[in-house]
């Protein structure tokens, strides 16, 4: 912040204190509300997974898909000169629900091919094209139906630009990587499952000599 800044280098009497109020003031709240929305966003979000898909770890394999939009999302912004707006803010927690239904598709077609006896990578490897295609036409959809909130310019349009863009790049990135990642991370999931596993057990298990001698 420029006011900031000035202040910084001004040299204040200790009695002096610099608050900032009116606009400031609102968009720090909203800041701080969006934040709040955000956390209690991904924690509903991760206990509907788990009870959905009934276990703790595959959700958070689906969540692996909410971090990848960041990049393509804020890409976006800095390319088209946006500031993080308020509307921005809102379409940031809009794109974690859009970008997991992603991972949700891949897993549970995963999941019924596992039923049948097939393993991780087995099933991932026939889940993948099969789903290819919804994850490609929803992602497709939203970023068409974005198109023109972001080149809009009638009357508050500079709100809702911001708003297209980020949703743009975050699907862009995020269509791309959670074809890699979500596979990846289901395929190796159970394997980190069994070495926990065993580590716990080794660990249970283990007795120094003394105890054994007793």
């Amino acid at each position: 912040m420029i006011v900031q800044s000035v202040l910084d280098r001004i040299e204040q009497p200790p009695e002096i204190s610099v608050l900032f109020e009116g606009q400031v003031r609102r968009m720090r709240e909203s800041a701080d509300s969006i934040l709040g929305a955000f956390v209690l966003a991904i924690m509903a979000l991760y206990i509907v997974l788990a009870s959905q898909f009934n276990s703790f770890g595959q959700p958070l394999v689906i969540m692996l898909s909410a971090p990848l939009c960041f990049s393509g999302a804020f890409t976006a912004l800095w390319l088209t000169n946006q500031e993080m707006s308020l509307f921005a803010q809102i379409g940031l927690i809009a794109l974690m629900g859009i970008v997991m239904k992603n991972g949700i598709l891949l897993v549970d077609r995963a999941n019924q091919f596992r039923e049948e006896g097939l393993s991780a990578s087995e099933a991932m490897v026939k889940a993948g094209p099969e789903r290819l295609r919804p994850v490609l036409m929803t992602a497709f959809a939203a970023i068409f139906g974005m198109i023109p909130v972001t080149l809009s310019s009638g009357d508050g349009s500079e709100w809702r630009n911001a708003m297209g863009a980020l949703i743009i790049g975050g699907l862009a990135s995020s269509t791309l990587l959670t074809l890699l990642v979500v596979p990846a991370a289901y395929i190796v999931g159970p394997d980190i499952t069994r070495l926990a596993s065993r580590l716990g057990s080794f660990l249970v298990g283990f007795k120094d000599p003394e105890a054994k001698g007793r």
